[in-house]
């Protein structure tokens, strides 16, 4: 699944941008934060739990936030380094366009429905 989504937006941003990795790891990470919060607001259903803003100013919040923010994201430049990058286009090297209509349905089936069923579980908590 993951793999899918790296090689999808790295292809997709091979033309445009001057590196590709970055930017479809970044894509990987916000894929996994959706999932991620998903699992938080299922949690939140079915324990009752609350999760507790840091401040009730928004724009402190953004701020606070910042720091977990670009800890997800270096964890992931660890996770997908130049040779596992390379491994993984090398897999994807006989299906040469992968930015197909299938993927494409797939890759945001990965993103959006977490989100949308973790926006739910959050709102109805």
């Amino acid at each position: 699944m993951y793999k899918l989504t790296f090689v999808y937006f790295y292809q997709l941003s091979q033309k445009r941008n001057p590196n590709p990795r970055f930017v479809a790891l970044s894509y990987v990470a916000l894929t996994a934060l959706f999932q991620f919060a998903f699992l938080l607001g299922l949690f939140k259903y079915i324990l009752g739990f609350i999760v507790h803003r840091f401040d009730e100013n928004y724009s402190l919040n953004k701020l606070y936030l910042i720091p977990f923010v670009l800890l997800w994201l270096f964890v992931f430049e660890i996770i997908y380094n130049k040779k596992r990058t390379k491994r993984i286009l090398d897999s994807y090297i006989d299906k040469p366009k992968v930015t197909n209509l299938k993927n494409t349905f797939l890759v945001l089936l990965f993103m959006l429905v977490p989100l949308i069923i973790g926006i739910y579980l959050f709102n109805n908590g």
